[in-house]
């Protein structure tokens, strides 16, 4: 009787020239489609036969639909657009790329254009500011606006795909995820060194795999996977922006290629067996004589040699007004490495983003905090462990030492009645 009263509703709509793909789509998909907990809970896997899928549902904790929704933006499609409708807002608002300026929502079939006129963004053709550049409060309304009346995404959001929404405890848990998830490079690129100096962190070890996985991690990198002969790649969780390893200059992780193994308290749990490149050993690159500290340090504090990029990969390079004069600074017959700064790389709307020359965001300052209290909490519990160890380790010497001279030494009456006049 709903969906006989919703189809009513509808036709009612078309006659006065209204839209009803709404009520009647949902209503549908709701009396058709069994749920994801209810498909699983009869033993399936999750998994929907395509004669029962119906319409795409809204399923704002589902970051794979996420990241789905954000893969279909191409910078030729959605090109030059403000940071409120941002391939990252709009995902996260239920939309996809689906034509230049287009988007398209898969539960209400609903499209939004952005265009630009001048000075004045245009939304679906009207106006979205008459007073100045649009606010972000204005862009989300938009976005929501956009949908049909009866759309689920008109009052949802992917809420957990920013980070700024997420605790210091979640960070940090994110953060440990991504480092042993890199615990599967092979190789490792070089990292630019004001990146390590603008997060102002300075740790006591000397440990490459430990400074240059937690860099990564700390960054927002991920392990992207491995392709044709061995080249890897590191993926933005944020952004998706991916970025081969081989591209800048790299050396050699340790652990692979005789290098020696040193693995940090993030990297202990690594996978139970970890898919081995094909052909990793067949990569080749020319050493470079790396200006400065470019080169790598093996835990043993011995210098590592850095490789040049593979032939044939274009390495991304930001922009820095100080580029040059690291090249001047650098001299004549020397070549400075082109190393990989973790920051400048992102998506410019990614969270994580900072251009070289600039100071760090602040949910990355967040994160370098988090990361840097929680090392310094490690620490402590493991020196104030190691110092408990040590406490007992001595009294128990003691006690072997008393039993020791209890055997070997004669009783108390036994000596004293034989040394009596």
């Amino acid at each position: 009787s709903l969906l006989r009263r919703a189809m009513v509703l509808s036709e009612s709509s078309t006659e006065g020239g209204e839209n009803p793909c709404g009520a009647v789509q949902l209503l549908q998909a709701a009396t058709t489609v069994p749920s994801r907990a209810a498909s699983v809970s009869n033993g399936d896997d999750g998994q929907l036969d395509g004669a029962l899928a119906g319409p795409p549902k809204c399923r704002p904790t589902d970051l794979g639909d996420h990241h789905a929704r954000l893969w279909t933006f191409r910078t030729h499609w959605w090109f030059n657009k403000p940071l409120g409708v941002s391939p990252i807002r709009c995902s996260q608002r239920g939309w996809r790329n689906v034509g230049p300026d287009t988007l398209s929502c898969e539960c209400c079939s609903a499209s939004l254009t952005v265009r630009q006129d001048e000075d004045t963004w245009l939304v679906n053709g009207l106006p979205l500011s008459l007073t100045g550049p649009p606010s972000t409060r204005a862009w989300d309304e938009a976005l929501s606006n956009g949908h049909g009346r009866f759309c689920p995404w008109r009052s949802h959001a992917v809420m957990s795909c920013d980070p700024a929404q997420l605790s210091d405890a979640e960070l940090m848990e994110a953060v440990q995820d991504r480092c042993r998830g890199l615990c599967s490079l092979q190789w490792y690129p070089m990292l630019d060194e004001g990146s390590n100096g603008r997060e102002a962190e300075h740790k006591g070890r000397s440990d490459a795999k430990t400074n240059v996985l937690e860099a990564l991690a700390r960054a927002g990198w991920d392990y992207g996977g491995c392709g044709n002969q061995g080249i890897e790649f590191l993926r933005c969780t944020y952004c998706l922006r991916v970025v081969a390893v081989q591209s800048f200059a790299h050396t050699r992780a340790p652990g692979a290629g005789g290098v020696p193994n040193a693995i940090s308290d993030e990297c202990a749990e690594r996978p139970v067996k970890v898919a081995r490149c094909e052909h990793s050993n067949d990569v080749v690159s020319s050493s470079i004589d790396v200006v400065g500290s470019g080169t790598g340090k093996s835990p043993n504090g011995e210098i590592m040699q850095a490789n040049s990029p593979l032939p044939g990969l274009w390495t991304p390079r930001p922009w820095s007004s100080t580029e040059d004069n690291v090249a001047n600074a650098a001299g004549a017959g020397t070549t400075v490495p082109p190393t990989m700064d973790p920051y400048a790389l992102h998506r410019f709307y990614c969270p994580l983003y900072s251009r070289a020359d600039d100071d760090l965001g602040p949910l990355a300052a967040r994160i370098v905090r988090v990361h840097a209290a929680d090392a310094k909490q490690k620490a402590g519990d493991i020196g104030a462990l190691t110092a408990l160890k040590s406490a007992r380790s001595a009294a128990e010497r003691a006690e072997d030492l008393l039993r020791a001279l209890e055997a070997v030494l004669p009783p108390m009456g036994h000596a004293a009645g034989n040394g009596g006049p």
